[in-house]
Parts: structure tokens; sequence; C-alpha cells
């Protein structure tokens, strides 16, 4: 996917956020976080595989990528099919040195102008093999979804392998589209009314656009960081048909996809970005309140810590090492009831503070800066609602809006108030 280069000022501040982002948000919750997902349903038919082998491709499969073209695009790889995305599957020291794949019931591995059931990669010491046989740069494609011996997952589309450093770097290139397919089920699993799965699939879409950027090697990788993707696993037949009436919608403001945020609820009002990410004042991520929003699936919540215990958690915003107290010093200035500073003294009067709604989950280890603290015997006891940073959808009350009678346009535009929505091939070159 060639993604035109965004400019101006929201574009810097969105590359902001992100990279703050990476460093302070801890990982979004979905709504089947810590319960096992339904059984998958059956995987539909992967698109036909598009890319032409050239020559180079089948002797050798050496392919040289050009450099590439954009603030948030990957290289301008594609032949045929531009509304692909290349997802990160290993990468980096986390790369994989041993690779199967193996081909459908009914279908074939198509790789170097020869047909496999089953085809293994390996890397040693700087070389990566394919059955023995080095190579630089591998294609593997077929018909139907490719399983990946390492996770038992399949995936649709082509597998790019290339020799790495540390390892095999692995990359599905895979229609945008199924791709999203495949987010919802990692991100959602099957919970949610169905006009809130329509919403939220414009949200994983929009993501694509201005998710971290990977440099030349792949759009976006598959770990949380940008989205869960886990191919076909647990796709299921409603999350297919909200994706198909939403296709190719994506959310806008000012022009550019915007960052859609989301967390698993947010207790009641949501937390702007400027509270909750070191200042990250973005127009469309202020706070909205939604009084009927569920707080199921961990989003009432409680934890106590003796002066000791904070005092460890705590060490590096005080010196003397005793804490004697901590308090809410100011909630959001934009008005939601998210904690904004904690205020902090130790035992010999040193008052210190500890800002922002990112940096305060992280250091008292609890899931939502949405909370209120109880001053008890020797230390405090912590009152919660809400699960996630709260910053933007909530997938709770997403749900519940949709069980109401909201459709998916408004869900969008109560959360993301000032956006609109746009064709994302307006964004594709």
């Amino acid at each position: 996917m060639i993604l035109k280069k965004l400019t101006g000022r929201h574009i810097l501040s969105v590359l902001a956020l992100i990279a703050l982002a990476a460093l302070i948000i801890l990982p979004l919750v979905s709504f089947a976080d810590g319960e096992d997902t339904p059984a998958e349903s059956e995987a539909s038919p992967a698109a036909e595989d598009s890319l032409p082998e050239s020559e180079a491709d089948k002797n050798a499969d050496i392919f040289d990528i050009p450099p590439a073209t954009g603030v948030l695009s990957r290289p301008a790889l594609q032949q045929a099919e531009k509304d692909t995305v290349d997802v990160g599957l290993s990468y980096g020291r986390g790369a994989y040195r041993h690779i199967t794949f193996t081909a459908a019931e009914d279908s074939m591995l198509s790789h170097g102008g020869d047909v496999y059931k089953e085809l293994t990669f390996t890397w040693e010491d700087g070389v990566m093999y394919r059955d023995g046989v080095p190579c630089q740069k591998a294609y593997v494609r077929s018909s139907a979804p490719i399983t990946l011996s390492n996770t038992g997952w399949s995936y649709e589309g082509v597998m790019i392998l290339t020799c790495g450093q540390y390892g095999i770097t692995l990359v599905n290139r895979v229609p945008l589209e199924n791709y999203v397919k495949g987010v919802m089920s990692g991100e959602i699993g099957e919970d949610g009314s169905y006009e809130s799965r329509k919403a939220f699939a414009v949200i994983c879409r929009t993501l694509v656009f201005v998710a971290r950027d990977h440099g030349e090697e792949f759009d976006l990788c598959s770990k949380n960081c940008c989205q869960s993707y886990r191919g076909t696993f647990h796709r299921n037949e409603l999350n297919d048909k909200a994706v198909d009436e939403t296709a190719g919608m994506v959310l806008t403001y000012n022009g550019v996809p915007c960052l859609v945020a989301y967390s698993s609820s947010h207790g009641y009002n949501s937390c702007s970005s400027f509270a909750a990410w070191v200042g990250a004042d973005i127009p469309y991520l202020r706070v909205v309140r939604y009084d009927n929003e569920p707080l199921d699936y961990g989003g009432q919540w409680e934890v106590t810590y003796t002066y000791e215990q904070l005092s460890a958690r705590l060490k590096y915003y005080t010196t003397t090492g005793i804490v004697r107290s901590v308090s809410v010093a100011e909630t959001d200035p934009y008005g939601s009831t998210y904690v904004y500073r904690l205020k902090v003294v130790d035992s010999a009067g040193k008052v210190s503070e500890v800002m922002y709604g990112g940096n305060i989950m992280a250091v008292l280890g609890v899931r939502c800066a949405n909370f209120t603290i109880e001053q008890i015997s020797g230390g405090i006891t912590i009152h919660g609602i809400g699960n996630g940073h709260g910053v933007g959808y909530s997938q709770r009350g997403g749900h519940q809006m949709g069980l109401e009678g909201y459709k998916w346009e408004q869900i969008l535009s109560f959360y993301f108030p000032g956006t609109t929505l746009a064709p994302c091939r307006e964004f594709l070159e």
C-alpha cells in the first residue's frame, strides 16, 4: 500500500503522540481480555494472488526494495495490488530462525516457480536457507490461507521472507480489508453490538494509516503496539460482515486520517489526550461523557498499597525512600475525572509529583488513571473505574450505544468529535 505523504501540524502531533504512547501506554485491553475467544468460524477464501512473479523472483527469490517514499509509507514495491498491508510477523531480535509453512488441505504452496505441500526455511550464522539451499529473499504464495508452524495461525496473502541480522524477517502482505478482519478477531473477539463492530472496523482500518513507522521492511507489526493481528485465527462471520459493510472507510480530521485511540472502558467519561500523554493536545481527543457505559470486563477495581510498597514503586520521585502520603493533586484540565497530577510526600517532607495519566498508571500499576484515593492506616486504597488509558473510543461504551440504537457513524462522531468519514483511497497513491 502506498500512502500519500501527510503534512502539516496535525500529522506532526500524531507522530509525536505515537512516539510518546509507545513508551508510556499500557497494552490495550480487548473485550475478551483474560477469556478464551469462541471457536473460530470457517475461514473465508483468500484473495487470489495478484502479484506477478518476475523471472528474478522465480529463479533466485531475490527482489530489491526501493527506498520509502513518505512519512507514513512503506517502500514502493507493489506491482499490481495497491490496497494491501505489509505486516511484520517476525523481525529484529525476535526474528524466527526456523519457519515451516503448510498448505491448506485442498491447495499448494507456490514458491520459485514450483509447488509444495510444505516448505521450511532456516537461519544460521547470518544465512537463510530454503530446505538447505541459501537464499536472500523468498516469496511464498497460495490460493488459500498458509499455516505458520511457529504459531499455528494461518494467513492470507503472500508471505515474504528476508534474511536479517538476527534471523528471518517474515512479512505477511495481505489485502487491507482482510487485514482489518484479522485485527477484529484479535482486538474485539465475538463480543459487541453489531453497530459497535462496524464502528470498530473503521477504527482498525484508520489506524493502518497512522500506525508506528517500521521503516522499509513493513507497514506495521502484528503486536499490540500497532494492532493485534493473527491472520484468520478466530475470524467470525459477524465481524467480517461489519468490515465488508464499512469497506474502505476511515476517520479523518482536517483532511488526514486521525489517531483513533481506544481502550476497553472509560468509567463514564473519556480522558483528554492532554491529560493522558504528556500534554499531547489533540482536538478530537477531548472529554466526552456517557453515563450508560457498562463497567464489566474489569471496569471496576481497587488496589491497596502499604507505604513501604509505595516507596518501592515511587523511588524515582522521592529522595528519602519512605513515602508518607499519596493524594490526587489535580484531575484532567478538560474536565474528566482522570487523575492528571499525583502528589507524593516523603518522610523528609519533600513534595513530588507524577504527571499525566500514562505515567501514573505505570508507576502505580493500575488499570486506569480514573480513580480516587482512600487514606488507610499504613497506606492507601485506590478505587478505580475504567480499563485502559481512557482516550478516544470505549469498546464497552460503543457496545452499549449500539444496543441503544445508535448507528456506527453516530458512535464514531460521539467519541471523536469534529472528525469526518472518508474513503481510504484518498490516501493511497
